[in-house]
């Protein structure tokens, strides 16, 4: 009984973790550059990381033939979606943003049916279509044809964040453990953001200390501690959908903590678009159980 409880407490916890993405990357809007912001997120990120992958008792190492696969997972998976996803939430909000990026267990079964010859079935096709459907009335609700570019930049996110979690399942099969795939993953993410570093050490030493303080929070906790919680959820689960059904609710926290931190109040497009694009990815999760 008690490690039920662990197992639901840490699921909410990443959930509630994840979900601070949101409003924090927003107040952290144009005072630092969406570079600076990825790789400051991944440098710290990955200091936590490290630590937590000594403390494994079974470490993996990256064999040669790997590292392609890292390079992949850390460009899909944090460089490049990091950039993209601070780019968007400099014009959407918190709420839009994470349904869209809920979006991602959806266009990873769809790319799985490309790559990996799984089959959805028509119950998943439907879903498909419905969430898409969504996004296009979260999209097109308030200014029609005049899509905002901060959408779009959110869905690209999402859908390198699905490429990253296909990939990171082919990692999985060679016997890397969660912790090695996000660690190496994210070592693979500094050195792919190397390049902005100069650029990095001027922006943090002339910004003010409340968006380096936020920069280093999104490091720490949504990209490192957070993972390091969601593998030890997954480690303890029967099931692993006992976990990942918690995905659902991050939607809901990202909403709340807008409105409760940067004064957010959806429109109506954010509402029926947010849920339907939830309610779609629930039936497409329980069609593909089924």
């Amino acid at each position: 009984m008690n490690q039920k409880y662990a197992l639901h407490g840490l699921s909410l916890l990443t959930c509630l973790i994840w979900s601070t993405a949101f409003p924090v990357t927003r107040m952290i809007g144009d005072n630092l550059s969406s570079e600076t912001v990825a790789l400051t997120r991944c440098i710290s990120a990955l200091l936590v990381l490290i630590a937590v992958w000594l403390c494994q008792k079974k470490r993996n190492l990256p064999s040669g033939r790997d590292i392609p696969f890292f390079l992949v997972t850390g460009a899909c998976g944090f460089a490049v979606y990091l950039i993209l996803f601070t780019l968007g939430m400099r014009t959407v909000t918190s709420a839009e943003s994470s349904v869209i990026i809920a979006l991602t267990p959806v266009i990873v079964a769809a790319l799985s049916t490309i790559f990996l010859g799984e089959k959805i079935g028509p119950r998943g096709w439907a879903a498909t279509a419905g969430a898409f459907t969504g996004v296009a009335v979260l999209m097109l609700w308030e200014n029609g044809a005049d899509i905002q570019p901060g959408m779009v930049f959110t869905l690209g996110a999402s859908m390198l964040f699905a490429v990253y979690n296909l990939v990171c399942r082919k990692l999985s099969s060679k016997g890397y453990s969660s912790i090695d795939t996000v660690t190496f993953s994210m070592a693979a993410a500094v050195f792919l953001l190397l390049w902005q570093l100069p650029e990095t050490f001027s922006e943090l030493s002339s910004a003010s200390l409340l968006p380096v303080i936020l920069a280093v929070y999104l490091g720490v906790f949504p990209s490192a501690a957070a993972y390091a919680l969601w593998a030890k959820a997954l480690s303890i689960a029967e099931k692993t959908s006992e976990v990942t059904n918690y995905m659902f609710v991050t939607p809901l926290f990202a909403t709340v903590l807008g409105t409760v931190m940067l004064n957010e109040f959806p429109d109506a497009g954010t509402y029926i678009g947010g849920i339907i694009i939830v309610s779609m990815v629930v039936l497409f999760n329980l069609s593909q159980k089924k």
